[in-house]
């Protein structure tokens, strides 16, 4: 996102918390390699959207805390764990 580029990434786990789609990102189903393909074809082929979008996602990683991304990701490992 700071390198003002798109990104296309599936929809899982907290990433509806960070790209909002056809906004700031591309949101694709888990294993839908045909969205995903029809996601990058659409961004390639559209000059317009591929600008818009990668100026929001540069804005939006400005935001972006990485210490608190960091804390979240260890407390799912803990709880994996089971600590």
């Amino acid at each position: 996102m700071a390198a003002v580029l798109v990104p296309v990434v599936t929809d899982v786990g907290e990433t509806r918390e960070l790209i909002h789609n056809g906004v700031n990102g591309v949101l694709v189903p888990p294993s839908d390699t045909t969205a995903l393909s029809d996601a990058i074809i659409t961004l390639v082929e559209n000059e317009e959207l591929r600008r818009k979008i990668s100026s929001n996602a540069k804005l939006s990683s400005k935001s972006f805390d990485i210490a608190k991304h960091i804390q979240r990701f260890l407390r799912v490992y803990h709880e994996a764990i089971g600590e």
